[in-house]
């Protein structure tokens, strides 16, 4: 008897054991996304831009506290070259021409203006100015700066430095003011306001 209850577990465990086994869990078809599809696929990519930034942002911010507090930028420099009364050639020593290359050619942006010491607003004065400033450009071009960060401006009349009342002060306003932008400007716009 003893046997015979032996061998009905040991049958009743067996069955249990052909017995199927429990059915997986059916995924949520609301968060489940096909791998190949182009959105997953842009997702992933996404996700792997990201990780590659933060790590770029760590390793920047880990060499940013090696080597200390950054310099502060120096300042625009503004060059003056004078002229002689009605020409427009561009008379420098060699020394302030290197100089003045070395800093045009390492600058972001270099704004050439051309000047006259004309008291009132003519057309050849506004020529000899434009002349000017073109002289300048050309020298630095000619000397391997690069013409695309140049820009040129004139004026005739006005803008003075020096009272415009003698010789001394008139040879002061025949010039060309070459500004050095040691960072490029930023570029801010505004719309204009509709009027009621």
């Amino acid at each position: 008897m003893k046997r015979k209850m032996i061998l009905m577990m040991l049958a009743a465990g067996l069955a249990g054991c052909l017995s199927s086994p429990p059915a997986p869990p059916a995924p949520d078809e609301a968060t489940r996304r096909p791998v190949n599809s182009g959105l997953g696929i842009e997702l992933q990519s996404c996700q792997a831009n990201l990780a590659h930034a933060r790590l770029t942002l760590d390793e920047t911010a880990r060499r940013a506290e090696r080597a200390g507090p950054l310099p502060a930028p120096r300042a625009n420099t503004v060059y003056l070259v004078y002229f002689k009364y009605a020409e427009q050639e561009v008379r420098l020593s060699e020394e302030d021409l290197n100089r003045l290359v070395a800093d045009a050619k390492s600058a972001a942006g270099v704004q050439v203006r051309g000047r006259t010491d004309a008291n009132l607003d003519n057309a050849a004065d506004s020529a000899l100015a434009a002349g000017r400033a073109s002289a300048v450009f050309a020298l630095l071009v000619g000397h391997g700066v690069d013409p695309a960060k140049i820009r040129l401006t004139y004026q005739g009349q006005g803008d003075a430095i020096a009272p415009n009342t003698d010789e001394r002060s008139r040879a002061l306003n025949r010039r060309a003011e070459i500004e050095i932008y040691r960072q490029a400007p930023e570029l801010v716009s505004f719309a204009s306001r509709v009027a009621p």
